[in-house]
């Protein structure tokens, strides 16, 4: 595939391919959320045949973890076959095929044409891809193009078995031109690089001091930064003032009061530079008791995305919103309304 806009073609090709082979139907197509499979023309044919396709979630490829691990295991096992062989970048498509073999066939016939039993064989000499049934591996063998070495493999030599012999002139024109194509993208002189001059990446490190937050009002009063402190402290306290968040009410001397305790926090810009203190004044509620300090319990239930949503309907076609809480307490019904 020379391009990802084939995709379609080559799909609709494997479909068929599939079906007539197994006698079954593909029904589910799991694929990324490339544009090569997410497209209108893919989905009207999947509607048409009536396969679904299910899409993994964006920027999660371990939802594919069968397809990415097979990638890999391919990939590593074809370079590791040019590297260990010095092939040429050429029979990257060759060595390729090779791993998918051996893969789909471990522990049966090995076959290397298409779904025959038949080796496909390189001779550097020519430059041309041969086709036999019985091959004899010379393990000890070694191409190495760059110093002319003889590339050696060792095949029958009883008259009454079966030679190599060349493909039929179709399929070896096709190998040509492939090849040919792959030495343009890949240029003639171009090698896999030195396994010995790779280095380590150089490692960027930078000098920075972890600063935590203190945990109690002493430890923020004696800190070096007291003065953020007690400005982050003051706005605080201002804030809940301006809100009216609690009224003062005497205090009961059957009741112990529930106290609070103080939540500091550093906020840092992009750069790593501390550009605000934060201070939060929290009451540990976790101190009441059930039918002495409170007799029901409640939380809200909307969720603020679906309110957001609402909001922003009501703002689009300019219509009034109304809001009304209703509490129940000892028979006694309580409502507040309020629009905009």
């Amino acid at each position: 595939m020379k391009h990802k806009s084939d995709v379609f073609d080559i799909f609709q090709k494997y479909e068929k391919l599939i079906s007539n082979k197994f006698g079954k139907p593909m029904k589910i197509l799991r694929t990324d959320n490339g544009r090569e499979y997410c497209n209108l023309e893919m989905k009207r044919y999947l509607e048409a045949r009536d396969i679904e396709m299910v899409n993994t979630a964006p920027y999660t490829p371990q939802q594919n973890g069968k397809a990415e691990r097979d990638n890999r295991t391919i990939i590593e096992s074809a370079r590791t076959m040019i590297t260990a062989k010095k092939l040429p970048l050429s029979l990257w498509a060759e060595a390729v095929g090779t791993a998918v073999t051996m893969l789909n066939r471990v522990l049966a016939t090995v076959g290397y044409q298409n779904d025959s039993m038949n080796y496909r064989l390189y001779n550097p000499q020519n430059n041309k891809i041969y086709i036999s049934r019985d091959v004899i591996f010379n393990e000890k063998s070694q191409l190495r193009p760059e110093i002319g070495k003889e590339f050696e493999y060792i095949l029958p030599t009883d008259e009454n078995e079966d030679v190599a012999k060349p493909v039929e002139q179709q399929q070896e024109e096709e190998c040509l031109e492939a090849q040919e194509e792959s030495k343009n993208q890949l240029g003639n002189d171009r090698q896999l690089r030195d396994r010995t001059k790779i280095h380590r990446p150089i490692r960027f490190e930078i000098d920075f001091a972890e600063y935590n937050p203190p945990n109690t009002f002493q430890e923020a009063m004696n800190s070096a930064e007291v003065e953020n402190w007690a400005d982050a402290i003051q706005e605080e306290l201002d804030a809940h003032e301006q809100n009216e968040t609690w009224p003062i009410v005497p205090r009961k001397t059957d009741r112990k009061p529930i106290d609070s305790k103080w939540v500091f926090k550093i906020i840092r810009d992009t750069s790593g530079d501390v550009y605000r203190y934060k201070a939060r004044l929290c009451a540990r509620g976790f101190q009441q008791k059930q039918g002495l300090d409170y007799t029901e319990t409640f939380s809200p239930v909307l969720r603020y995305d679906s309110l957001r949503v609402l909001l922003a309907m009501v703002t689009e076609q300019d219509l009034e919103l109304t809001q009304f809480d209703m509490t129940d307490s000892s028979q006694q019904k309580q409502v507040k309304l309020s629009s905009q």
